[in-house]
């Protein structure tokens, strides 16, 4: 680690600038040409946004594992993104998109500097009063986030989704859903190329809609979850291409103007192609309460157990049990202070003979201050405690980070 260390900090900036400065170039020059466009017609708006963040444990190294005379843990980031808003409606069709260049350097560590071109659009459609649904598609570049990914190396991944879905309001009371995505995620590592994967679920639903606007309905769920690359651990090679089928109740309920609850909940069943030992039948959901008691204060909170895809090197997928707490407090009409707490205990299923009986608790802390000076703009500054709790040696960590954002809309 210490050479990798070294090596680091005797990089130059090779930046791969040319790209950046060229699409920079290109985008300003049509930022200018819209501007005028955009403030009259408001059809396309452009925006810049600029976030600093200062995390004194970038790697996420554990607690107990010893830095060499010289090294350090902590980075600075500054994140500049520069792009175009588009929102358009027609009869009663609405399109809305962005897209943007994103550079992100860091302070010390000049490996993990990279530029990403981000972009998503979305279309909304109805046909008569009856009949309506979304189609869109996705684009994003971002760093694997360390928690999992335990090597001091860039590691980019891409993820590519697109969605449709549609719903049918066949009788005042009752509409039926449905929805098809596929979610394509690839890593810039040889070493992670096991991790690439796609994943599509389609899902079928009916509600029942009361005069009052609740809902009640049940939800069909399929997945499919395929891995191109097999999963070498020790001397197996293992493929965790993968099904899943679930059946929930979902409730979307408003007790008065100030209370609503939602519910999520029911059966999941995943069958792994190999490794069969890995496969799960049981309970799923998710109970979120949203509350208003004041035109000023907001809290929202959720409980959970859910089983989900990670990143962890033994496993695909993880059971987890957790909850969140997210007050809201309304200062003033420029002004807004939220925090959230949030604490999750996660258990990977690890595959026969290998399997560590790892268990995981995580707990995270944040506050952020937001100010509109005008309304165009936003600011934003955060602070964040992060822990991690494991039963493995040299796992266990803590992190504090501090952020400053600020977005503009022309």
């Amino acid at each position: 680690m210490g050479k990798f260390r070294r090596a680091i900090v005797g990089t130059s900036e090779k930046m791969h600038s040319a790209p950046w400065n060229t699409g920079i170039a290109a985008l300003c020059g049509l930022l200018l040409a819209t501007q005028a466009h955009a403030e009259s017609g408001k059809l396309l708006t452009p925006y810049a946004d600029v976030t600093y963040t200062h995390d004194n444990n970038i790697f996420r190294s554990g607690d107990d594992v010893q830095n060499e005379d010289g090294q350090q843990r902590g980075d600075s980031l500054v994140r500049t993104v520069i792009g175009l808003a588009l929102e358009k409606e027609f009869s009663r069709q609405k399109i809305t998109a962005r897209a943007g260049l994103a550079h992100s350097k860091y302070s010390h560590f000049k490996l993990l500097n990279y530029d990403a071109r981000d972009a998503q659009a979305n279309l909304n459609w109805r046909l008569g009063s009856h009949v309506w649904g979304n189609v869109g598609a996705s684009t994003a570049k971002t760093l694997t986030p360390y928690v999992e990914f335990r090597e001091t190396q860039r590691n980019l991944r891409v993820q590519k989704n697109q969605n449709a879905d549609a719903a049918w309001l066949f009788h005042p009371s009752w509409r039926v859903r449905a929805s098809v995505t596929r979610n394509d995620l690839t890593y810039e590592l040889n070493s992670q190329k096991f991790k690439n994967r796609t994943q599509t679920t389609a899902e079928a639903g009916m509600d029942y809609i009361s005069a009052s606007g609740n809902q009640l309905g049940i939800l069909v769920r399929k997945g499919k979850e395929q891995f191109p690359n097999a999963e070498v651990l020790q001397t197996l090679n293992i493929i965790n291409n993968q099904d899943t089928k679930e059946v929930k109740l979902r409730v979307d309920w408003r007790f008065s103007g100030k209370t609503q609850l939602q519910v999520l909940a029911g059966m999941v069943k995943r069958e792994h192609q190999v490794r069969k030992e890995r496969d799960y039948q049981g309970a799923n959901g998710r109970i979120t309460l949203n509350w208003q008691p004041t035109g000023k204060l907001e809290v929202a909170g959720s409980v959970w157990h859910e089983i989900d895809s990670t990143d962890n090197l033994t496993t695909n997928y993880a059971t987890s049990d957790g909850f969140r707490f997210a007050p809201a407090y309304k200062i003033s009409s420029k002004m807004k202070l939220d925090g959230i707490f949030r604490y999750e205990k996660r258990v990977p299923v690890g595959v026969a003979g290998i399997t560590l009986q790892q268990v995981d608790k995580f707990s995270t802390t944040s506050v952020s201050l937001t100010y509109f000076p005008i309304s165009k703009m936003q600011l934003v500054a955060s602070l964040s405690h992060e822990v991690l709790n494991s039963n493995l040696a040299l796992r266990s960590y803590h992190a504090n980070s501090i952020s400053l954002n600020a977005h503009y809309e022309y």
